[in-house]
């Protein structure tokens, strides 16, 4: 966007069309990538176009290209789509194995059979040669807090009905930084916890993992504004950048997205479904990350007319569960939020009021480095599904091809 800024710039000071062109793109320019928290389809797209030819840097702890091109899980495939954008159809291989795709099979769901509420311990051996993954990460990050109440999943099987079952465990942060989120540290010359927990160069089952499989969830907020005011691209998405000292992906640009807690004494998880659960969670963490409960109480104490936004009007889709690669296997759900449309200027002023506004750091690196933000993994992800999802009544000609020309 910023090379076709400056080549309308440069024409413009030739042509007599000056103000015709200059100005409309300008404006498009101001509107939707410096002062808003939601983006159309056609920046999604752009920054798809220049996110291809960027691969996503190593880190001290996750080789980023290490599934795709050191290391491979032979029993399992990354999930791929097959993408329209504009006329050309184009493959995007994801970090994800696909267990369930709710899109497809919306009646599908996981069954919670056993939560246990001791805290999970690792192997003894494990725990040896990860005390220098955990001590590299604290000196990372020194204010790391080692909270006890996360989920993980213990063992996930089908049973004869072909119906998933899975059992949980309460588990401590410490023992998922020593395990999927350190999995390519080096705790030996050429040896790290991804290659000594490969089995036969395959991807272990939860029960026989030896990571902590903590489970991960991530959300794509949607709204739907009015077609006729903004042609096609009428379908905006939130997304804003994740803070610098973050586990993962940290300056990439998110969305909502966090781990899952352990259920509280007076929750009773046990025969319901993990994604009811996981849904529930994901409520409060939207709120956290988006202030939207508290624009909900303001817009309604202001709003006297009956057409009140309740939290019935927010929808929670499920999309997919998956097996994360790169983080070892790590246990991740996607979902979509869609809400009534919101103004930018009222979600900025919820923002900036109860969190930290790391639009600023978006916005001005923006201006610095001529669109240096790309998608996390998780994010490109999660976008992906939520297409397919809005793709899912319209009549596509070539089956299985997500259409990003919304």
């Amino acid at each position: 966007m910023f090379e076709e800024l400056f080549l309308i710039l440069f024409k413009a000071f030739f042509r007599k069309e000056f103000t015709s062109e200059l100005f409309p793109r300008l404006k498009y320019f101001k509107d939707y990538y410096l002062k808003s928290y939601f983006y159309p389809v056609s920046m999604v797209k752009d920054i798809i176009h220049y996110q291809k030819g960027n691969k996503i840097q190593d880190s001290l702890f996750l080789n980023y290209k290490s599934v795709s091109e050191d290391v491979e899980y032979n029993n399992v495939n990354s999930h791929t789509f097959r993408v329209k954008i504009d006329r050309t159809t184009e493959d995007i291989v994801t970090n994800y194995c696909e267990m369930v795709n709710y899109i497809n099979s919306p009646e599908k769901r996981i069954r919670i059979r056993s939560c246990d509420h001791n805290i999970h311990t690792l192997r003894k051996d494990v725990e040896e040669i990860t005390d220098r993954n955990l001590a590299a990460f604290l000196k990372c990050k020194p204010s790391t807090f080692n909270g006890d109440r996360l989920l993980r999943v213990k063992s996930l099987e089908i049973d004869d009905n072909g119906q998933y079952l899975c059992d949980l465990q309460r588990t401590c942060y410490y023992n998922e930084v020593r395990t999927n989120l350190t999995v390519d540290f080096p705790y030996a010359y050429n040896k790290t916890l991804r290659l000594y927990d490969m089995c036969d160069g395959g991807l272990r089952t939860f029960s026989d993992s030896l990571m902590t499989n903590t489970i991960g969830v991530s959300a794509i907020w949607f709204t739907e504004c009015d077609p006729l005011k903004h042609k096609n691209d009428h379908i905006h998405f939130f997304l804003k950048p994740r803070e610098k000292g973050v586990a993962v992906y940290d300056g990439m640009l998110g969305t909502v997205s966090g781990g899952v807690r352990f259920p509280n004494e007076n929750e009773c998880v046990e025969n319901q479904s993990l994604e009811e659960y996981v849904s529930k969670v994901l409520l409060e963490i939207f709120y956290k990350k988006t202030q939207y409960d508290k624009y909900m109480t303001e817009y309604n104490k202001y709003r006297y007319s009956t057409n009140h936004i309740t939290e019935q009007d927010i929808k929670i889709i499920p999309l997919a569960f998956t097996r994360e690669l790169l983080r070892g296997g790590l246990p991740q759900f996607f979902f979509a939020i869609k809400t009534p449309p919101i103004k930018d200027m009222d979600i900025k002023r919820f923002v900036a009021k109860h969190s930290f506004d790391r639009m600023a750091v978006f916005r001005k690196s923006l201006v610095d480095n001529a669109l240096p933000c790309i998608f996390s993994p998780e994010t490109m992800t999660n976008l992906l599904y939520t297409i397919q999802y809005l793709n899912k009544d319209v009549d596509i000609k070539d089956n299985g091809i997500i259409n990003l020309n919304l």
